[in-house]
């Protein structure tokens, strides 16, 4: 199908956010659909009454039949005719519609004779063919009178009636095929749609690209400096608002001048001018929270902007549009338009860095709902059954796993759960994992396109998993999924339903591959290895006949998921080695996906805000954080940190995973300096990260990358640690963490101990951009991503 979507073309050109939106319809269509879409413009001043009406009247004349559909979304554009049009509003001239500019007061077109014929057809009812009679006689009109006539006011009451009567014309149901506004505000507002019309509220993303989350630096807000966004008032605010977070004010307008002046000398308040998208984008990213403040807003990109971005938003209450998001005290601020309300919440937020960036978060899971793909596929509902938009199918990815991963707590959980999430902006993804027993069965809609489905063991599952588990002497309910997961028949029935529409399977971990076989000549099996499985298991389990052969069983499993899958994936290059030494895989395609860290999940802490969530928790001591899930290795680390722990009895050790149960089994009483927090949510290991001093990781075995390293340096800890823990990492990374032994971590903690420099915040602050630029989600998941899909072409 050929679309057409017709639009003015501003005289003096400038780029707003209807020109961004029309561009971004364009190449959803273009992009993301079947069809063809073209973008078609006409010069459209209205600076006086006669060159809006000859705007009008261009329109009307415009032939555009060899479209297969046409699409609108303003004045004057949507007075062309055709066949086949949707409107997708976005406003109607406001100034003529939602405004009282003092000529709002009836006129009466009958007490003026040079008026007579005019009256006439706007006395009638719409009718399309009378448009042409009535721009003629307009034509006829303005030439004869007078420049200063009143009857010329713009805007005033005779121009408001004619555009009235030709929009009622253009967007009456003989027109228009179907109707759809922009926002809820929209669709609301009076004599915007035909009576008895309800258009379909289709809101759409921003046409940017690539928002990402990284500091908490300053208060942002772009737009154009005019009287409608309000600008002032935000300036207003901020000079009676406490804090010494600056605000960073994007954009040019006619009202740059005024607001510089208004500004004065407040050092905080900095006017950037015009910015590029891609710096936009950065601003974004780096911001506390954003501001945005209009009156009456038709929708508001800004703020969808802001939630891409991870940001919470301070709007105000008539600010329209952004409130259909922005939520009081869940993804921002919503206070009285007073300048006083305002720097309240600004002050508030300024306190509270922790709470905005769970706005931002929840901001985010709203945004990350509103794509061109759905926007397109519903206004193209619209139309015609036979026209309707069938979207290109993306590949799906179905993943196995042997334990959930919403929310994520340890490590094997955030990776699947953040790499996948990131995944999920290119393929389809569903992921089924295996649930603890008598729980419910769960689904998780994590974004539009990633979802995972939780089947709760049965009991006879369980109690077999269990006997297994005496013999063994250590947890192993994932080998158990290998042996007995037809035991959950719901699992197989769950996993067989979805596996022929499958272009990817994915065993994470070896063991659901007995279930995750492709189906079709045409499905792929990818291998995800977290580790070397079997140099794990063999280091877990008792070196006695059953350990041997439960190792056995393991290193059967591995290889056969390393010499069947098509593609693998493993988090280091060492543990590739390692693999291809055990199993002969060489031959199979292979790619590198790092351990990450989610940048937007883990906020840089600057060393005073790390000072006062200590005071805030009442600690005064010195806190060496450690990390870890209940694995040999991890428990061998931090039974050394018990062990130094009597060498510094005024300081404390925060340990922070299920690696303290292992320890409160292994001790009878552990130093009261020690302090084991077990498995912990998001929030609460936010908190960890924010009131320690120095991170450790006295890691000397293990597969795999330690995915806790990362988040240390993205915190902003400074880390002691061995070569083998942060052998995964960049090597300007290591350059930055204190390496030793492990004979020799008490003098490296002694010497954090007495270092002031340790906390150098442009130091933390280098190790935190290496983080973003190299180590999150989203860019660690670009490899992957282009690995599947040279794996599917």
């Amino acid at each position: 199908m050929q679309i057409g979507i017709i639009a003015p073309s501003p005289v003096p050109f400038c780029i707003g956010g209807a020109e961004k939106f029309w561009w971004g319809l364009q190449r959803a269509f273009n992009e993301l659909t079947p069809h063809s879409a073209e973008l078609i413009k006409l010069p459209s001043p209205e600076n006086d009454f006669s060159s809006l009406v000859q705007s009008y009247q261009k329109f009307s004349q415009l032939n555009l039949d060899h479209f297969d559909l046409l699409i609108s979304s303003k004045y004057p554009a949507w007075m062309v005719s055709h066949p086949n049009h949707i409107c997708y509003l976005q406003h109607r001239l406001r100034g003529l519609y939602d405004t009282d500019n003092g000529h709002q007061r009836d006129l009466r077109l009958t007490h003026y004779s040079q008026l007579k014929k005019i009256s006439e057809i706007l006395s009638n009812d719409v009718d399309r063919q009378q448009i042409e009679f009535l721009f003629s006689e307009v034509k006829s009109f303005l030439l004869r009178e007078p420049i200063d006539s009143k009857l010329l006011d713009f805007p005033g009451q005779l121009i408001r009636q004619i555009i009235h009567y030709c929009d009622r014309i253009a967007l009456s149901p003989s027109e228009i095929a179907g109707y759809a506004a922009i926002s809820h505000n929209v669709a609301h507002r009076k004599n915007y749609f035909p009576d008895l019309i309800k258009p379909k509220i289709i809101h759409h993303p921003s046409d940017l690209e690539g928002f990402y989350c990284s500091k908490q630096d300053y208060f942002f807000t772009v737009s154009r400096l005019d009287n409608a966004k309000r600008v002032s008032l935000l300036i207003s605010a901020m000079k009676q608002a406490k804090t010494d977070i600056p605000l960073l004010i994007a954009g040019n307008g006619p009202e740059a001048k005024t607001l510089k002046q208004q500004a004065g000398n407040d050092s905080r308040i900095h006017f950037l001018g015009f910015v590029k998208d891609r710096e936009v984008i950065d601003l974004y990213a780096n911001a506390l929270a954003v501001l945005y403040v209009p009156y009456d807003e038709d929708y508001g990109l800004v703020p969808i902007e802001a939630f891409r971005s991870g940001k919470p938003v301070i709007t105000v209450t008539d600010a329209g549009g952004p409130l259909e998001f922005v939520r009081n005290l869940e993804t921002g601020w919503v206070v009285a338009p007073k300048p006083i309300s305002i720097a309240q919440a600004i002050d508030e937020c300024s306190q509270n860095i922790d709470r905005a960036a769970e706005y931002g978060k929840a901001g985010q899971a709203i945004a990350e709902t509103i794509t061109w793909e759905k926007t397109v596929r519903e206004l193209l509902a619209l139309v015609e059954p036979a026209q309707q938009f069938a979207a290109p199918r993306r590949k799906h990815l179905l993943i196995g796993s042997t334990f959930p991963v919403t929310p994520p707590r340890s490590g094997g959980q955030s990776r699947i759960f953040n790499l996948y999430k990131a995944l999920s902006y290119e393929f389809k993804v569903e992921l089924i994992s295996l649930g603890p027993v008598n729980s419910d069965p769960k689904t998780y809609q994590l974004t539009e396109d990633f979802c995972e489905i939780i089947v709760p063991k049965s009991r006879t599952h369980q109690k077999v998993e269990h006997q297994l588990e005496r013999q063994a002497g250590v947890s192993i309910g994932d080998l158990a999924a290998t042996f007995y997961g037809d035991r959950t028949p719901q699992l197989i029935e769950t996993i067989n339903q979805r596996r022929s529409q499958a272009d990817v399977l994915v065993a994470s971990h070896p063991y659901l591959l007995p279930w995750l076989q492709p189906k079709t000549s045409t499905s792929k099996l990818v291998y995800e290895a977290h580790n070397c499985e079997f140099d794990l298991k063999q280091g877990m389990f008792a070196q006695n006949r059953k350990g041997i052969a439960l190792a056995q069983e393991v290193l059967s499993l591995e290889a056969k998921a390393c010499q069947q899958a098509d593609l693998v994936v493993t988090c280091l290059e060492a543990d590739w080695q390692r693999l291809c030494e055990l199993y002969q895989c060489q031959a199979t395609p292979h790619v590198l996906v790092p351990n990450g860290v989610s940048c937007q999940e883990v906020p840089f802490v600057d060393p005073s805000v790390r000072l006062q969530w200590k005071q805030s928790i009442g600690y005064s001591s010195f806190i060496f954080l450690f990390m870890g899930s209940w694995h040999s290795p991890n428990v061998e680390a931090a039974r050394a940190i018990v062990g130094w722990s009597a060498s510094f009895p005024k300081q404390e050790f925060l340990i922070v995973g299920s690696v303290g149960h292992a320890l409160q089994q292994e001790f009878k009483k552990l130093p009261a300096n020690v302090h084991c927090l077990g498995e912990v949510d998001a929030r609460t290991k936010r908190v960890a990260l924010s009131v320690a001093d120095v991170a450790l990781n006295p890691m000397s075995s293990g597969s795999g990358s330690n995915l806790k390293v990362v988040e240390y340096l993205a915190s902003g800890l400074p880390l002691i640690t061995t070569e083998f823990g942060v052998r995964a990492l960049p090597a300007a990374l290591q350059a930055q963490c204190l390496l030793g032994d492990l004979t020799d971590f008490p003098n490296l903690m002694q010497q954090a101990l007495n270092n002031p420099h340790l906390h150098d915040l442009e130091v933390r602050q280098s190790a935190r951009q290496i983080v973003e630029e190299q180590l999150d989600w989203p860019a660690i998941a670009r490899d992957y991503a282009i690995a599947l899909k040279r794996l599917l072409k």
